[in-house]
């Protein structure tokens, strides 16, 4: 694995991580941070120019957007820390801010490399690992941008299960492990 971090961190209560590659969490609190002080520059200025201008109604529009976008600024930076993907002798969890996954380390099948579609503003399909459980289903989906390929490799051997499949294969988000 590149650069100066370990892919699997060991806990004394005999747990075990895959370490983050921390470059992303970087260049993601980069665009986070460009993108929120840009965000309250032009804030700032609206509530100086109004209260310059036109004090009154229009001056107090420009504060209540600039809070609105003071608070838009602090959720994106609170969703830019880099998550934990953990196993211990029970359970599988994945700690991602504002959304948490888990399931049973015993119903671990294997986990399968693909693209997840993901249905949002803007639908696309993601680099993920999928972390099938014994039913078919995907139990805990894992962007791919957050891990080496080498550190995802390590904690499947960790595991004791395969890592099979191309990121060129299309899964349908909670669907099983049908491809499409």
């Amino acid at each position: 694995m590149t650069g100066s971090f370990t892919a699997i961190v060991d806990s004394p209560d005999g747990s075990f991580e895959v370490a983050a590659d921390p470059r992303v969490s970087r260049r993601q609190r980069r665009w986070t941070i460009t993108t929120a002080l840009a965000s309250l520059a032009i804030g700032g200025a609206l509530v100086a120019y109004t209260t310059i201008n036109a004090p009154g109604g229009a001056q107090i529009i420009a504060i209540v957007l600039f809070v609105v976008i003071a608070v838009f600024a602090v959720l994106g930076w609170l969703s830019t820390g880099a998550p934990t993907l953990k196993a211990d002798s029970d359970e599988l969890s994945y700690l991602a801010p504002f959304r948490d996954q888990h399931m049973p380390r015993a119903e671990l099948t294997a986990i399968l490399r693909g693209e997840v579609w993901f249905q949002g503003r803007r639908s696309l399909w993601l680099k993920s690992y999928l972390f099938t459980a014994r039913d078919g289903s995907i139990a805990i989906r894992v962007l791919a941008s957050w891990y080496a390929p080498e550190a995802m490799a390590a904690f499947a051997a960790r595991l004791g299960v395969p890592l099979r499949g191309k990121f060129t294969d299309r899964y349908r988000g909670d669907a099983g492990v049908a491809r499409t």
